[in-house]
């Protein structure tokens, strides 16, 4: 009886644990989500994972595009005044033989090239920093930093314009410092493309400015922090009057010095090359001046030049641009624009070498506030004044010669041939 009673017993056990273990597995099998719930409820490792993956494919893509692109081969070129295709800007200047010299405000060159697309990228080098401008198809070229300075300083340096189009393009690289700051070279160009062999073409016209700061642009950019910041010769009205001309240009200006004063003073510094880089080569004057504008004296005044003496030089000066440049150069007197200390003396000298009728004409232009350098805007404003006025008088008959022939490259006196002081 015992041992039935200890079989019942066993048996309602085993029935009770089966039965548990049955209810444990129907509630782990409902725990479990379903397909659809695993996709949209994900733990954040899981999330990761996907990312990760995506990320892998996303760059495996990429790659993919990248190895269907065509690989560009680039061309080395030097860049000298006697490379094909190459024209030179700013008429007057040494001439390198491994490279462009940019010395002078606005010198620079001009090519035009066929390109499959990519950077273009200059080789260059300079004595201090310099800036330089970039133009494609006449229009301004913003460097990566989003400025439209390149800056190139000490014996190695590149210019790089980022991501030209493929096409045909016109590129002019131009200096906007100075000569009295900087001396600099660019002797190479990189880039996946082929330089015209057609040179672009000279303009039919010429001018040459010859000055100081004014003329280099100081003062239009900055805030007079540093010569290297506040100057842009491309702001300048020199620059702005020969773009209106669309004439080719020299601006012969060195910052700081004056008709008198200063090493080796512009009237010296008008018969030379490129005076800051070697004094010893004379300027040949191979190309003469159409128009020559001049805008000297201020800084005369800083020296306590004599007043008569600066007359007899001035006159002297128009004598040797003449001579230079030949007898039908017609030149234009500038004044008053920072000072006006000898505008007397530049009326004088213009009247004594017979005006107008010689094609010596006089033009006078509004003075800056407290004899400051003239700002962006006082530069247009003196750009579209004198571009009017050439205009209106460069095609006029001079019908007073000097005796003497002008046009012989013969230093001769002027003396002979000046109108009578009244």
């Amino acid at each position: 009886m015992k041992r039935r009673i200890n079989l019942v017993i066993s048996l309602i056990l085993s029935g009770v644990i089966l039965l548990s273990a049955v209810g444990c597995r129907e509630e782990q099998i409902d725990d479990v989500p379903d397909s659809s719930d695993t996709q949209t409820d994900t733990s954040p490792s899981d999330t990761n994972e996907n990312k990760d993956n995506e990320d892998e494919k996303d760059n495996e893509d990429e790659k993919d595009n990248e190895d269907d692109k065509p690989v560009l081969k680039k061309n080395t070129y030097l860049l000298t005044p006697q490379t094909q295709g190459i024209k030179t800007l700013g008429v007057r200047g040494l001439q390198g033989n491994d490279a462009i010299f940019c010395d002078w405000t606005g010198s620079g060159f001009e090519m035009n090239v066929l390109h499959e697309g990519g950077n273009i990228s200059f080789m260059a080098s300079s004595t201090a920093a310099t800036y330089f401008r970039a133009y494609v198809d006449g229009e301004e070229w913003k460097n990566t930093d989003g400025t439209l300075y390149y800056k190139v300083s000490g014996p190695t340096a590149n210019i790089i314009l980022n991501e030209v189009p493929a096409g045909e393009h016109n590129v002019r690289i131009v200096k906007v410092t100075g000569i009295t700051l900087s001396s600099a070279s660019i002797s190479k160009v990189i880039f996946a493309g082929t330089i015209k062999e057609e040179t672009p073409a000279d303009s039919e016209l010429y001018v040459e400015f010859v000055g100081d700061s004014i003329c280099c642009g100081w003062g239009t950019i900055g805030s007079h922090q540093g010569a290297y910041s506040d100057q842009d010769g491309a702001l300048a009205y020199p620059y702005l009057v020969a773009d209106a001309l669309d004439a080719d240009y020299s601006i012969t200006a060195l910052s700081g010095q004056g008709l008198l004063c200063g090493d080796p003073g512009i009237a010296n510094g008008y018969l030379l090359a490129s005076p800051m880089r070697d004094s010893s080569y004379k300027y040949d004057f191979a190309r003469g001046a159409d128009i020559v504008v001049l805008n000297i004296g201020t800084n005369d005044v800083g020296s306590n030049v004599n007043r008569d003496d600066f007359q007899s030089a001035y006159i002297n000066l128009i004598n040797t641009v003449r001579t230079k440049n030949g007898e039908d150069c017609k030149i234009y007197c500038l004044y008053n624009v920072m000072n006006d200390t000898y505008s007397e003396q530049i009326l004088a000298a213009c009247e004594r070498l017979g005006g107008e009728a010689a094609g010596i004409y006089t033009v006078k232009l509004d003075r800056t506030p407290n004899g400051a350098h003239p700002t962006v805007a006082e530069n247009a404003e003196y750009a579209a004044k004198l571009t009017a006025y050439i205009n209106e008088t460069k095609d006029d008959e001079i019908t007073y010669v000097p005796k003497g022939d002008c046009g012989s490259g013969v230093v001769f006196d002027w003396s002979d041939g000046l109108v009578p002081a009244a």
